[in-house]
């Protein structure tokens, strides 16, 4: 993947740099240095978004997870009150 390319770093870019890095993402190199600079940015944009949308997947994983295992617990919890319930003790 493409190095990080921070919003400062954007202004900074030469035209050279701009093409590297749109063809590091596979995107046209043709146009304007604003045209560029416009792709790259939105380009940026969108990796953020997915980067962000896939941390909250895991995050829900995660959540999922830890329900089910509570959900499991507390229906084995349930099982042992209910047999030791019905055991005589002296």
């Amino acid at each position: 993947m493409a190095d990080k390319i921070s919003a400062e770093d954007f202004g900074k870019m030469k035209v050279a740099d701009l093409k590297k890095a749109l063809k590091e993402r596979g995107l046209p190199l043709t146009g304007t240095k604003s045209e560029l600079l416009e792709r790259l940015k939105s380009a940026v944009q969108s990796e953020e978004a997915a980067t962000d949308t896939t941390a909250a997947l895991e995050g829900n994983k995660i959540l999922i997870t830890t329900l089910k295992n509570t959900q499991q617990n507390a229906y084995i919890l349930g099982l042992v009150i209910y047999k030791l319930s019905s055991c005589d003790f002296i």
